[in-house]
């Protein structure tokens, strides 16, 4: 494949120019995405992140078809961990 070069800003810094952004961190929205099935997802939106209902499946997936892929996560978990699992 091609080389992308990461956008300058280090870890908050904006996506490479050709990348597809499936969630900004922002706008929590499920408009691009469906369950295996093709239909609507049955996680509950709110203003800034997605809920799985714990009624039902929790497998969505991105509407376009996206083959291979590079993917970047990023995450927050407390400093603390002690005792607590997941």
């Amino acid at each position: 494949p091609d080389r992308v070069e990461p956008a300058a800003g280090g870890l908050s810094g904006d996506p490479p120019g050709d990348a597809t952004v499936l969630w900004n961190g922002d706008d929590a929205t499920l408009d691009d995405w469906q369950k295996p099935d093709g239909s609507e997802p049955d996680w509950v939106e709110t203003a800034d992140y997605f809920e799985v209902n714990s009624n039902v499946s929790g497998n969505v997936q991105p509407q376009e078809s996206l083959g291979d892929v590079h993917l970047h996560l990023e995450w927050r978990a407390p400093e603390d961990l002690d005792g607590i699992a997941n």
